[in-house]
């Protein structure tokens, strides 16, 4: 039960993630999306901590997340039941 729950929970943050995408600025960097190149998207997760694995699980998902992704700021907040 806690290996599926925590796979829901990862899948669940990659779909909100991947729903975080922008759309593309007008000619000349204006309109929807446009933001300035050195400001970065977050994206804010909360997660209920099953057991003593589920938090170092998180942080570690949130590190990968923002190595791939370094235009992203995963904020991830664990809190007990």
């Amino acid at each position: 039960m806690v290996r599926w729950t925590i796979t829901a929970t990862a899948a669940l943050l990659v779909l909100v993630a991947g729903g975080c995408t922008r759309e593309q600025p007008a000619a000349g960097g204006e309109g929807p999306g446009a933001q300035p190149a050195d400001e970065r998207a977050e994206v804010r997760f909360l997660a209920m901590e099953y057991d003593t694995n589920t938090r170092p699980f998180m942080q570690k998902l949130e590190q990968q997340f923002e190595q791939a992704n370094p235009d992203i700021d995963v904020r991830i907040e664990v809190i007990d039941w």
